[in-house]
């Protein structure tokens, strides 16, 4: 998908266009969402297996990872320092993030609609007509955007992720 501030930005001359378009854009942005929180569930899952498998492989052979004597927080110590579950827990890790983005994405998708309605009462309300003066009918749909703008960076500043 092409950048996402793109799919944010609101054409005020095409306000039909743009309500067209607004559905199949939060639709595609929740399907998204909702696969990477399939995705952060998998990677949880598979995290919580990896380390019950760790316990048993420690606690079967101490040794076999330096340890003299087996408690808990040795075990637990021993399990985080693994290769494999730093590698896990980054994955896992990098899965939240992608959630929390498309969360966010999603939250602006729903602020665009507002947005719109809103224009579309401006539009109604003959704001854009030739009597507006011409310095309001060149700002109006600029202010619209700094505000969906303004909104998002005060969230984050990110571009879309995939998440695989």
């Amino acid at each position: 998908m092409t950048d996402f501030k793109e799919n944010i930005t609101i054409d005020k001359y095409s306000l039909d266009l743009e309500f067209e378009k607004h559905p199949m854009l939060y639709h595609e942005f929740a399907m998204d969402m909702t696969t990477a929180e399939d995705e952060k569930d998998r990677a949880r899952d598979q995290l919580e297996l990896l380390r019950a498998e760790l316990d048993v492989a420690i606690r079967n052979n101490p040794k076999a990872f330096q340890l003299e004597k087996i408690t808990e927080a040795a075990i637990s110590s021993t399990i985080i320092q693994t290769a494999k579950f730093k590698e896990a827990q980054d994955y896992y890790n990098s899965c939240v993030s992608s959630v929390r983005i498309l969360k966010i994405a999603v939250e602006s998708i729903n602020q665009k609609k507002v947005a719109l309605e809103n224009l579309v009462r401006l539009y109604l309300g003959e704001y854009y007509s030739k009597e507006a003066p011409r310095e309001i009918k060149e700002n109006a749909a600029e202010r619209v955007a700094d505000f969906i703008h303004d909104d998002l960076n005060k969230s984050s500043r990110f571009r879309r992720t995939s998440v695989s």
